[in-house]
């Protein structure tokens, strides 16, 4: 308790002549996360008649939409005979995509015979995907409820965090497609990127956006925003770049500031 009740102190909302004690509203990492693990249920019932009902291995994917990449390119790309990526044969995905293949398709390497190594695969790949769905969930929502990444100093909007956390997870082009092919992969290292940008951390952003890059091309998209934003800083006079962005030793020039 204050010495002197009068006195207001920082935290304080006076409302009708009286005195509440308000805090900083945080992330709702729990909701969100909820709200993820929703989206990434979602996505699996989508493909239960291909992975249960045997519409990958009788040709009626299409007609229940529960296509996928993943099942398919398991003996198209030789995963299921121990096919390294790139060195026994080329992959049309970047290598950190071929890397995530090869890993999944060694973890189910144990199970007894061909078709359940490959409904292992897939059940594994989509699990390492539901997780990639739920950081880009935590990290959208967060961005968004402090307002981007450069949010001006405003207070935390929880409501729009869970909007766009729920979005992102329970849209329907967002479940209906989770587990079509790796991209989830990229965007999960992207919003990495751009939460570490938006605190300060712009090597391990810059590293964390060029491993995007590595996983698929799309994010290279991002470039041209991120630049606008670094030379909008530097026209204001308050010289700053994204030096984190030369780590990933992509060919993006971008203007870098005084140290």
């Amino acid at each position: 308790m204050s010495g002197n009740p009068g006195r207001v102190r920082a935290g304080d909302d006076l409302v009708a002549g009286t005195r509440r004690i308000t805090e900083p509203m945080k992330t709702p990492w729990g909701e969100l996360t909820v709200v993820a693990f929703a989206g990434a249920v979602l996505g699996y019932l989508v493909k239960v008649p291909c992975r249960f009902g045997g519409g990958w291995m009788y040709g009626t994917q299409y007609e229940y939409g529960c296509y996928s990449d993943v099942f398919p390119l398991y003996y198209r790309d030789g995963l299921d005979t121990g096919t390294v990526p790139y060195l026994d044969q080329p992959v049309e995905y970047p290598v950190l995509t071929g890397g995530l293949m090869h890993l999944v398709a060694r973890a189910v390497s144990w199970l007894p015979d061909t078709d359940s190594r490959a409904l292992g695969y897939f059940d594994l790949t989509a699990a390492v995907l539901a997780a990639a769905l739920v950081i880009v969930v935590l990290g959208t929502g967060h961005l968004v409820g402090r307002g981007g990444i450069r949010p001006g100093g405003r207070p935390f909007d929880r409501r729009a965090a869970l909007l766009a956390g729920g979005f992102v997870a329970l849209a329907p082009a967002a479940f209906l497609t989770a587990y079509i092919n790796w991209d989830l992969l990229a965007v999960m290292l992207m919003t990495g990127g751009l939460v570490c940008y938006a605190h300060g951390r712009q090597w391990l952003g810059g590293g964390l956006i060029g491993l995007a890059v590595a996983a698929k091309f799309y994010p290279f998209l991002f470039f041209g925003p991120l630049f606008v934003l670094v030379l909008r800083r530097l026209l204001a006079g308050r010289a700053a770049s994204l030096p984190g962005i030369s780590s990933a030793r992509w060919p993006v020039p971008l203007p870098r500031g005084p140290r």
